[in-house]
């Protein structure tokens, strides 16, 4: 607490001296071009059109290309962190990333509750494979959109989307070379070029590369640290042979190769390991927080994730209606392979490899018009192969170490060793009616999407018994089922004046149920092969306001969100057999209420603060039964938060730029986030590993443009705050491991051409 008063304090403090340094531009000379005073207009494409921010009857974050550069936003924790009630919990790794969008999370179950959509093609319909956090790279507007948006983007889409919009080829020649260096010995290149072939055609090429050393010491036998190395390319064409006519195509690959986690060990031990009563190991750098930077291995954890992805947009402008067809493929494979018990012996080691192809097409009609009838019509085919391999290998260091047991060196017993197969083919159809009218202050608008979902799965298991003679034992079970959802939305947006309108939305969001395969590896637990649909209804009601001559911009949503039929699944662990599996079943109903704000002020020249908070009370409601640990032992969690959902998320920044001379304009920046605690489990227990505290940071920025030169310069983490954004894995013998987030400084120079 004391911590976050500092720094609370420090923002005030800089704040305050920032003024004091340029007041009003004083420095300015009478010929010198001023930043303007009023905001500028925010478009998005929420509604699958281009509209204001502010006409638009949805609560909204949004990121422009400009922002994102100057706040240095790359992944997904970065932006997430500046939205409201939007929680990430990080457990160490580009591909390790769980979400939640006001309390609706992946509590259960294999298809995602949040959609992840580039140039409108969703690239993250499964939760397993984590191919929604890959590193933005051209981007030109990032949408944060809370609340059910199943009835325009469809699937996986029930708590909320993220839609992401990439520059686009244009007819002009130009483009950047970035070269940066920041701590970590971390070296980051990237570029881009459009070229505009002809008069109809134009080329799009950029990527980057960043390596660093990471920032961990390994007192193990191992040299282990996590060290990463990334990069991607991607290559955009525009062909545009008419004004009615645009055809976008993109292709692009992402490599990521990182040598452990951004983890250190707590001391904390898990329920699997504890289950089968095994001691804690000392750690000689000691435990998290005391401790956040030394790990103590005998080998790494190579995580790698490789992800190409092709999209293909057509739209033709009709006279009255536009026609839309965007198709996209994904194919992405990730492994984590490598140290387990974190003890510095040569225990047991995880084997983790996950693979993805995911293919969509969708085609939709729709009309434009400013005011009168607008409506959409739409269909959507899509179709995902997910494979996931799970292998733990025991060495002979393990039977010696904890049962006296002697194997002959060479041998690996490996009883764990899973393989599932999970494909889904959906499609539906989908439609929305809107009228504006009474002097185009009105806008009601009412839509429906159908989703058929057909979900076929497989389990196979060859698991060897862990004492001699090593016998294996294969299980194997496979299942078909198929789910149908509806999803309206009704919405209702009022202009009170030209400034200020005010808008209610009620609107559904769904996630087909699947299989519980592990069962034919837990018999005893009685639960069912298959688990139902799960769904939810949202009711908001919000205001969007310019004031001030375009100085003030103020956003106000509340909502109410009625969950039923929830996915939750749990790890069952036999510390007899080591036989292990996912099961999930339909727990209870819950409901989250809350609200969001955000405000933007300007209130001299070259002066913007900016701050958005969010507050949510989401609880279930109904739930004596839950599973709590892998043993299979239950609790009453009626009435518990919900995982994954922080009661308050809060940031504030303040920005000033100011002219230096002629052509070179300046900015420096700071920026505080507060994000609240977040259970991690149903039952609610308020210690590690199921419980990540509340953390708060200060990030500092400045830079100046002169000419074609960018430099950018900040300080994240300004105050050094010792904190962690999650816990993994369960099995280490040095207990959870706590994610941490270290103070990073860096520089960043761009060159225009």
């Amino acid at each position: 607490m004391k911590k976050r008063l500092l720094n609370a304090s420090c923002l005030a403090g800089c704040v305050q001296v920032v003024i004091a340094l340029f007041p009003g531009g004083a420095a300015l000379g009478e010929e010198t071009e001023k930043p303007e005073m009023w905001l500028d207009e925010i478009v998005v494409t929420a509604q699958k059109r281009e509209q204001s921010l502010q006409d638009v009857p949805i609560s909204v974050s949004v990121f422009g290309g400009p922002a994102i550069a100057k706040q240095n936003i790359t992944e997904l924790g970065d932006y997430f962190d500046l939205t409201p009630n939007i929680a990430a919990v990080n457990l160490g790794s580009l591909i390790d990333n769980q979400v939640s969008v006001r309390g609706v999370s992946n509590i259960g179950g294999a298809q995602n509750v949040v959609g992840f959509f580039v140039d409108e093609f969703n690239v993250a319909p499964l939760v397993e494979n984590a191919t929604y956090d890959q590193r933005l790279i051209d981007v030109e507007r990032l949408e944060v959109l809370r609340g059910p948006q199943g009835t325009l983007f469809g699937r996986n889409a029930s708590g909320g989307a993220i839609s992401i919009t990439t520059k686009k080829p244009s007819s002009e020649f130009g483009g950047y070379v970035t070269a940066g260096y920041s701590s970590f010995k971390t070296k980051l290149v990237k570029a881009a070029v459009n070229v505009p072939v002809s008069d109809t055609v134009f080329v799009r090429v950029n990527g980057f590369l960043e390596d660093s050393a990471g920032f961990l010491k390994n007192e193990g036998p191992s040299d282990a640290t996590n060290d990463y190395t990334s990069y991607a390319v991607r290559g955009a064409v525009r062909f545009q042979p008419s004004e009615e006519l645009t055809v976008d195509l993109a292709l692009s690959h992402q490599d990521h190769e990182q040598g452990f986690m951004n983890s250190v060990p707590t001391g904390i031990q898990g329920d699997t390991l504890a289950s089968l009563g095994f001691p804690i190991f000392t750690l000689d750098a000691g435990y998290f927080p005391e401790n956040n930077d030394t790990i103590q291995t005998d080998r790494g954890r190579d995580i790698k994730a490789e992800t190409t992805m092709a999209t293909a947009r057509v739209q033709y402008d009709f006279e009255n209606v536009t026609l839309v067809s965007v198709t996209g493929i994904i194919d992405h494979d990730a492994t984590i392979n490598g140290e387990a018990d974190q003890s510095g012996l040569d225990l047991w080691n995880d084997e983790n490899y996950i693979k993805l192809n995911s293919w969509s097409t969708e085609l939709r009609l729709q009309t434009g018009n400013d005011t009168g009838f607008n409506w959409l019509l739409g269909g959507v085919y899509a179709e995902d192969k997910n494979e996931t391999l799970d292998r733990r290998p025991f060495s002979p260091t393990f039977f010696s170490t904890f049962f006296g047991v002697t194997v002959p060196e060479g041998t690996i017993v490996t009883p764990i060793n899973d393989l599932e197969t999970f494909d889904v083919t959906s499609f539906g159809l989908f439609g929305e009616l809107s009228w504006t009218g009474l002097d185009d202050r009105l806008t009601v608008s009412a839509g429906l999407r159908w989703q058929h979902d057909e979900v076929a799965s497989t389990f196979y298991a060859l698991r060897n018994a862990v004492f001699p003679p090593f016998t294996a034992v294969p299980q194997d079970e496979a299942g078909e089922a198929s789910f149908d959802s509806f999803m309206p939305r009704l919405t209702a947006n009022y202009a009170v004046s030209d400034e200020v309108s005010i808008y209610g939305t009620v609107s559904k969001g769904a996630k087909p149920g699947g299989f519980n395969l592990a069962t034919v590896t837990f018999p005893d637990l009685g639960l069912p092969e298959t688990f139902d649909s799960e769904s939810l209804w949202n009711y908001e009601v919000g205001m969007k306001a310019v004031l001030a001559d375009r100085k003030v911009l103020l956003n106000l949503a509340a909502f109410y969100i009625d969950w039923s039929k929830i996915q939750v699944s749990s790890f069952f662990f036999d510390p007899v057999t080591f036989d292990s599996g996912v099961v999930t079943q339909n727990g209870a109903e819950a409901s989250s209420k809350g609200f969001e704000a955000d405000i933007a002020i300007r209130p001299v020249e070259g002066l913007e603060f900016k701050a958005a908070i969010g507050y949510q009370d989401s609880t279930f409601g109904d739930f004596p039964d839950a599973i709590i640990d892998s043993t299979g032992n239950t609790a009453d969690a009626s009435g518990n938060r919900l995982p994954l959902a922080p009661e308050w998320t809060y940031n504030a920044s303040a920005e000033y730029n100011w002219f230096m001379f002629q052509d070179a304009e300046a900015f420096v920046r700071l920026e505080y986030i507060y994000r609240d605690s977040v259970f991690t489990d149903n039952e609610a227990r308020a210690t590690p590993p199921d419980f990540v505290g509340a953390y708060d940071y200060l990030n500092l920025r400045a830079g100046f443009d002169v000419g074609q030169i960018r430099v950018l310069a900040y300080i994240e983490n300004l105050t050094g705050s010792d904190y962690t954004t999650g816990y993994l894995p369960p099995n280490s013998i040095t207990g959870v491991l706590a994610t941490v987030n270290p103070r990073r400084i860096g520089v960043s120079v761009t060159y225009d051409f």
